[in-house]
């Protein structure tokens, strides 16, 4: 188990959604869609919908819909809890 998945499953989060916390925090790039983080994770279209859905509804990503090239991002909102205990245990740990 790498240090992020031990430190969000030490915060109460499931196995499920440390995979999708580690593609967001790990790889540190600010946005996903859909598809990608289901080709990244890959978890089942139910589970991660599900999973989306809690994240956005306890303020911990943000979903945005880009006009311009007419995708729908998922990120990490600057009022993110966990973004500040993330960094705080980058820093720490290292």
């Amino acid at each position: 188990m790498d240090k992020f998945t031990a430190f969000f499953k030490q915060h109460g989060y499931t196995d499920i959604e440390c995979v999708i916390l580690n593609l967001f925090y790990y790889q540190e790039q600010s946005s996903y869609t859909f598809f990608e983080i289901r080709k990244n994770t890959g978890l089942p279209k139910n589970i991660l919908n599900r999973s989306l859905n809690h994240f956005i509804k306890i303020n911990e990503l943000t979903f945005i819909k880009d006009e311009t090239s007419r995708k729908r991002l998922f990120s990490i909102p600057e009022s993110a809890i966990l973004k500040t205990k993330v960094a705080h245990f980058k820093i720490t740990s290292n």
